[in-house]
């Protein structure tokens, strides 16, 4: 038998768990004694072919199960699977991972129907239309008019929640300046009536220093500097980020019970923390941050548990972020100087593309309109508002004015944005 080889139990040749020449002595030795020698969170095991004893990492671990085994950052943990796709337990590793359901193909964290609703209409959801996607280049299922998804599944855009257990009375914005963040209602001609369509715009670039004075701080916390907050829509809880602390903070809607999210620390660096834009994903449960110091897109649990890098590679100055949970999309903008961008990738941080750097400057914040599937964005070094369509990658530009625009909302058919001077 050749050197290196060993025979099975059926007598078939196979690779030796270890090397016994000065040849292969720089491979590592995976074989145990019954005592063990293995990782802390590995098993001396025997392997049922060969018969000989190997270090194996244990259920919820990778790794080579000698010197290290590294923790599984499973679906179970940080739920990333697609929207017609279940968080399933593989029997052969041991380990949960995202699977399409019935009907569906891929990898489990981007689903794609076998058949295209131009052959079968029935397989889009009742508030959705099958429309032709230039994009993806071939028909797709679009949700309709006030609902949220991926075509497939769609569910009413969802309300605006008080955050203390109550709805809230009226519609309003939340914005931070400096150390403090606060409540503004918006003005009545933007309000969206109930259960009927969005109301009329506003006058284009409308201060709302003139249009309403209903308006007061929520929280203030001296020292803090607040770049970028989001709301749970399903709670109706507040997440903001805190660049000189490098804490993230969450309190009720109200402003009350303000606390640090536990430890945003995910690696064994001694980079403080910066987290500047701040994504709440309602649906999965989870957080995203970019942190423009460790030049990374994060995400936890929403008390800051099981924090995780989704994306690190070719990241200069990250600092804007949205998600699409609906169709498991994440988007980022990166202001480098030199080389300006946004981009997408999935939830998981995989099927990573460059969507726009062309005609940038200093993309700043992000916002989805999820009524009409545009991801629009600040531009303040072209003095921007922008969108682009996530379907037809159509890009138009919504003023060519704003003031050094930083931050944006949209509510209904209006974009609410902050500038240098004032909030429009």
């Amino acid at each position: 038998m050749a050197a290196g080889y060993t025979a099975d139990r059926n007598g078939r040749c196979q690779v030796a768990t270890s090397a016994s020449s000065s040849s292969t002595s720089n491979v590592l030795d995976l074989s145990c004694s019954v005592s063990g020698d293995c990782h802390s969170n590995a098993t001396c095991r025997t392997d049922p072919d060969s018969l000989a004893l190997h270090c194996q990492c244990n259920v919820g671990f990778e790794g080579d199960g000698k010197r290290q085994c590294r923790r599984l950052q499973s679906c179970q943990l940080h739920n990333t699977c697609d929207v017609k796709a279940s968080c399933v337990l593989d029997r052969r590793t041991d380990s949960y991972r995202c699977e399409c359901n019935a009907g569906f193909a891929g990898d489990g964290h981007r689903c794609r129907p076998i058949r295209s609703c131009g052959e079968d209409r029935t397989i889009c959801d009742r508030h959705a239309d099958c429309q032709y996607s230039y994009l993806q280049r071939e028909y797709a299922c679009s949700c309709q008019l006030g609902f949220i998804g991926d075509g497939y599944t769609c569910t009413p855009v969802p309300a605006r929640s008080r955050g203390d257990g109550g709805a809230e009375e009226g519609e309003y914005l939340l914005l931070a300046q400096g150390a403090t963040i606060l409540r503004m209602a918006l003005p009545e001609s933007t309000r969206r009536p109930v259960g009927g369509r969005p109301a009329a715009a506003a006058p284009a670039e409308s201060s709302l220093t003139s249009l309403t004075s209903a308006g007061y701080p929520l929280i203030t916390k001296s020292r803090q500097i607040i770049v970028g907050l989001d709301v749970d829509c399903l709670q109706g809880s507040l997440y903001w980020g805190d660049v000189a602390t490098g804490v993230i903070y969450q309190s009720l809607g109200n402003g009350s019970q303000a606390e640090a999210v536990s430890s945003m620390v995910t690696s064994s660096d001694t980079i403080q923390p910066a987290p500047e834009g701040v994504a709440v994903d309602w649906v999965s449960r989870n957080l995203y941050w970019t942190d423009s110091r460790r030049r990374t897109v994060e995400v936890s649990n929403l008390d800051g548990n099981n924090a995780k890098v989704v994306v690190k590679e070719g990241l200069v100055s990250p600092r804007g972020i949205a998600l699409h949970p609906g169709s498991g999309k994440l988007f980022w903008s990166d202001w480098s100087r030199d080389a300006p961008k946004i981009e997408s990738a999935n939830l998981d941080g995989s099927g990573r593309v460059v969507l726009l750097n062309k005609d940038l400057k200093l993309p700043n914040n992000l916002v989805v309109d999820y009524e009409h599937n545009d991801l629009c964005w600040t531009d303040a070094g072209t003095h921007r508002i922008e969108c682009l369509n996530l379907y037809t990658s159509s890009r138009r530009v919504v003023t060519l004015t704003a003031a050094y625009p930083f931050d944006l909302a949209i509510v209904g058919s209006n974009i609410f944005w902050t500038g240098k001077h004032f909030c429009v």
